[in-house]
């Protein structure tokens, strides 16, 4: 039934992301990528590495799995509406947000002091596939099309908030380990990939 309705890539590529992650989780704790090894560490050569290797690597269980649910959902419905563009845009996301999180410079809001910061996991990936299918509905206005739009919005419209930082909303007693500047660099880049191919 579903034979002619749901492409064999929308299944296959997100399944073959999940058990690159998985692998790279597993050999992590394997203790292949000790320290900040495969992380983005900003504004210094051996962090470059990182813009290929951080979305496969992850803190702890908790980390992968939040970021397997989103990432599975998000290019199933990348391979499946935009299916000429799809490698183009996971792939150009992938590189673009991982470059921009490499050039931000790791500054504490609140204090403006230099931070040494190591950057792993999906979540960057997770916020260009939302925002790129987020404004690519809205830029072509099409009604399929900002259908899934609003489908993202619905389930994912709190990604919103990750974008800045936590010490904005709360007095933290330590430095918060979620990459604000992953989150934001993968929205402005899905925002910009959506715009480029809206036609």
């Amino acid at each position: 039934m579903f034979k002619n309705v749901i492409s064999k890539s929308a299944l296959l590529y997100p399944l073959l992301m999940l058990s690159a992650m998985w692998l790279g989780f597993l050999l992590q704790h394997l203790g292949f990528f000790e320290s900040c090894f495969g992380a983005i560490i900003p504004l210094l050569p051996e962090g470059l590495l990182g813009i290929i290797t951080s979305p496969l690597l992850h803190g702890n269980l908790d980390h992968i799995v939040s970021n397997s649910i989103p990432i599975a959902f998000l290019m199933f419905l990348l391979y499946q509406f935009y299916p000429n563009i799809a490698n183009r845009v996971f792939v150009m996301g992938w590189l673009g947000a991982g470059f921009l999180v490499w050039i931000l410079p790791p500054i504490d809001i609140l204090t403006g002091n230099y931070m040494y910061t190591c950057t792993i996991g999906a979540s960057g990936v997770v916020y260009v596939l939302a925002f790129f299918l987020f404004f690519s509905g809205v830029f072509r206005w099409n009604m399929k099309l900002l259908t899934i739009s609003l489908l993202v919005v619905l389930y994912y419209g709190s990604l919103i908030w990750g974008m800045f930082p936590e010490e904005l909303f709360y007095n933290m007693a330590e430095t918060s380990k979620i990459s604000w500047q992953a989150h934001l660099s993968g929205a402005i880049v899905g925002s910009v990939l959506a715009f480029i191919y809206k036609k």
